[in-house]
């Protein structure tokens, strides 16, 4: 989709609305930010209810481009990495798996196109999102600070292979609230493979990279 207007008014709805500020934070330019994903160092999606746009995807397919290998310097991005840097469905729209549909198509193209490794950058607090990103094979392998103060965590999933449900080893649930205790558990071999509710919070579930859930 290319229809530059309509994102951003979708976006400005959907930030004016977050169950949390912390969801998501403005881009510090969003012109740039949208424009560059409508086929300049990236891609978009929607999901209309007539003419309307009720939900949108970005893809980053040039990661140097859009500054965004700064972002997951963490994660040793390479050429051949994607990044999925935004979702957003309108509050009336959510609920119907719009987000979950977006991802699946996502992670087609960016096999298409011969990526290797997906990243996604979600905040601790968007539980509904991690979920998301968890059910379609991504898994969190860093906890970063930004210089500005956000904390966000990183996810990571193979575009190469198909993701496996096996057993998870070596597990260790962490509090969701627990930044210090999430970054801990992240470590070279151990990764974060699926939220559990628990109350208005969650538990994540830590075991080895190598298993799946």
């Amino acid at each position: 989709m290319e229809d530059y207007e309509a994102v951003v008014a979708l976006r400005d709805v959907v930030l004016g609305n977050l169950a949390h500020p912390d969801n998501y934070v403005r881009e510090d330019d969003e012109e740039m930010f949208v424009r560059g994903h409508l086929n300049v160092f990236g891609e978009s999606i929607g999901y209309f209810d007539g003419d309307d746009l009720v939900a949108y995807l970005a893809l980053t397919t040039d990661l140097a481009a859009s500054g965004e290998d700064v972002e997951f310097e963490a994660c040793a991005p390479t050429s051949t990495d994607v990044v999925f840097p935004a979702a957003m469905v309108l509050p009336s729209h959510q609920g119907r798996s719009l987000h979950r549909a977006g991802i699946t198509r996502h992670v087609a193209i960016a096999r298409q196109l011969g990526a290797r490794r997906g990243f996604a950058q979600i905040s601790p607090r968007n539980h509904r999102s991690l979920r998301n990103y968890f059910s379609h094979g991504f898994r969190c392998t860093q906890a970063v600070s930004y210089p500005d103060g956000r904390r966000r965590l990183l996810l990571e999933r193979d575009l190469v292979s198909d993701v496996e449900a096996t057993s998870i080893d070596d597990v260790a649930l962490v509090d969701m609230n627990d930044f210090g205790g999430i970054t801990r558990e992240l470590t070279a071999s151990r990764a974060g493979h699926r939220l559990l509710p628990v109350g208005a919070s969650a538990l994540m579930v830590v075991g080895a990279r190598g298993s799946a859930a």
